[in-house]
């Protein structure tokens, strides 16, 4: 989180990103066919990604004329991405219903822009408390146009910066020390360390 984090509002620069393991599940796909049906728009798509289905994505997406951008980016890089777009857009595969919570979803809350992550059958309820109120979920790519085509309500980015707190390595590692350090050490230890 401390990579991405970044409150400061910004101006919207029109670009719509997509990110992941480029696999099945992930419906890259989608992402394309988005970018068809928004044609004309003034938006820029592009997806960040490499995987094993890499390559039949680059021929679905040559076979719809090209309508987005694909290329991969080292993770350390990624925080510019998030920032230089102005929303994520997260589909899966709702048959093979086998995404979990996307890192890529928290990177995005934690730099502040909008996230659009696809509902999953019978996964609702665990979605939106992982969004926790700091993103949209879309049944179908159908409804991320209308999504998408306005600014992202600046109440909901705000809440996308705080949930995506609770994600931080650091603070899950203390949680753990507290938990661990008496168990491995004993209590004479932690008072030792306390003082």
């Amino acid at each position: 989180v401390d990579r991405f984090y970044n409150e400061t509002p910004r101006e919207q620069t029109g670009k719509v990103m997509c990110a992941g393991p480029c696999i099945k599940k992930k419906a890259h796909t989608s992402f394309v066919d988005l970018a068809k049906k928004m044609e004309g728009s003034g938006l820029e798509f592009s997806l960040f990604s490499k995987g094993f289905d890499a390559e039949a994505v680059a021929k679905y997406n040559e076979s719809q004329g090209s309508p987005i951008n694909i290329r991969f980016v080292e993770p350390e890089a990624m925080a510019e991405i998030y920032r230089a777009h102005d929303w994520i857009v997260y589909p899966s595969n709702p048959e093979m219903n086998r995404v979990g919570l996307p890192a890529a979803v928290v990177e995005a809350q934690a730099s502040g822009i909008g996230v659009c992550l696809q509902e999953l059958p019978g996964r609702r309820a665990a979605q939106l408390d992982f969004l926790g109120g700091g993103g949209m979920l879309f049944e179908s790519i159908d409804e991320v146009p209308g999504l998408i085509s306005r600014a992202y309500p600046e109440e909901v980015r705000l809440k996308g910066l705080q949930n995506s707190k609770k994600c931080d390595v650091r603070l899950h590692k203390r949680a753990l020390d507290d938990v661990w350090t008496p168990i491995l050490f004993g209590a004479d230890q932690q008072t030792k360390e306390a003082v």
